[in-house]
């Protein structure tokens, strides 16, 4: 019998988790009172009117070339924006955008009111910008970015045509063990919903650019996942690779998004 809650707990596994929230929180206001003068980035911008339905937008020039969309994870019931913005830092200094949007979590909303409301988003910053879009999620994050590239995912083909590459990190794709943990007393998900909101179970939309990143010490289950979603999808008409990142786990994985060294940011940047 697998224990599922022990299987999707991170922090349990990762020595120095418990302070991760206030040093996420701390090394992002650091970030964003470096950037607040220069006149570009903005904060708290709205992209529909409900409550958390804000974004942050970074850049060092008016019209970047492109621009990295960053969705945060935390399971679909926590964090939120404010407390990514250091990731921002590569793509600030190499003039590249970088918007962080927060959106409604469970249970105050269901898994695919989550889904649309990054569609949204997405929809939103299209009339914003010209630039084509890059795709970064992490954790429930990685889920959400990969059904953007779904055909159900709702966003208008013009706009899906915007998104050059998706790097989903350290995604949650199928969605079923999640119907065994406790965690789904805050998340409220049947099997339909499961089905309906797992990538594993959807077609995604031809020529579709992914990359499935994972770390190497993860535990089991995301790599698992990452596994049986990229099996899942070769199948389909899209070009996408599966990469585990050597000595990295569920919360370093993510560094890389801010280091203009990193292999991470190199192919952010197409190298």
């Amino acid at each position: 019998m697998i224990d599922w809650d022990d299987a999707f707990d991170n922090s349990s596994y990762i020595e120095g988790s418990e302070n991760l929230d206030s040093i996420l929180l701390q090394k992002s206001a650091a970030f964003r009172k470096e950037v607040k003068e220069d006149g570009l980035s903005q904060i708290d911008l709205r992209y529909s009117e409900k409550e958390r339905c804000i974004f942050d937008f970074f850049r060092a020039k008016r019209n970047p070339e492109t621009v990295i969309i960053f969705i945060h994870g935390g399971y679909w019931h926590q964090l939120s924006k404010s407390h990514w913005s250091h990731l921002a830092y590569a793509a600030y200094k190499s003039e590249l955008g970088f918007a962080i949007p927060s959106y409604s979590l469970a249970p105050n909303v269901t898994l695919a009111e989550i889904t649309e409301e990054i569609a949204v988003f997405i929809e939103f910053l299209s009339h914003q910008v010209s630039s084509r879009f890059v795709l970064i999620g992490h954790s429930a994050g990685g889920h959400l970015v990969t059904r953007m590239n779904c055909k159900s995912s709702n966003l208008r083909e013009k706009v899906r045509d915007r998104i050059s590459k998706t790097i989903s990190v350290s995604g949650i794709y199928d969605l079923q063990p999640i119907l065994n943990t406790k965690l789904n007393e805050v998340l409220g998900i049947d099997l339909d919903i499961a089905k309906s909101e797992s990538p594993v179970f959807l077609k995604p939309f031809n020529g579709s650019n992914l990359i499935f990143w994972v770390g190497a010490e993860e535990r089991p289950e995301f790599l698992r996942q990452v596994g049986i979603i990229y099996e899942k999808w070769k199948k389909f008409d899209i070009k996408s690779e599966i990469y585990f990142e050597g000595g990295k786990d569920h919360f370093s994985v993510i560094e890389g998004v801010q280091d203009q060294n990193s292999y991470m940011f190199k192919r952010i940047i197409g190298k």
